[in-house]
């Protein structure tokens, strides 16, 4: 169900390619040149616990920084007020801090956040 552009990172990383996109996601158009943006901040900034999950600030400045300048956000901000850009954590306190901060900044209305089991299974 989902387009192979925005599979292809999961699929080389850990599937070995073996994903398949359906024939119909194969036509649907992605409308930004790169769909899937992966920053490894690995070792960077100091992770800490909260509330049973964990979270780490350095990352969410970072993920703030990105949605604020990376071109092919600003062009789906600018082109489709509707389009919607997720932002995808493993842990529950990291999507609960991300959210605060980017309440704060009214541009980023428009982004959604999650973690993968809030995201899984949607199109």
């Amino acid at each position: 169900r989902c387009n192979p552009l925005i599979i292809q990172f999961s699929n080389e990383h850990f599937y070995c390619r073996r994903i398949k996109s359906n024939r119909a996601t194969i036509s649907r158009k992605v409308k930004i040149d790169h769909p899937v943006l992966f920053v490894d901040t690995g070792g960077i900034g100091q992770e800490r616990e909260g509330r049973g999950s964990r979270y780490n600030p350095f990352e969410v400045n970072v993920v703030k920084s990105v949605l604020c300048s990376d071109e092919d956000v600003l062009r789906v901000k600018n082109a489709d007020s509707t389009a919607r850009i997720l932002v995808i954590t493993p842990y529950s306190a990291q999507r609960r801090l991300l959210e605060q901060e980017v309440k704060k900044i009214k541009k980023l209305e428009h982004v959604d956040i999650g973690t993968v089991d809030s995201f899984q299974g949607q199109e």
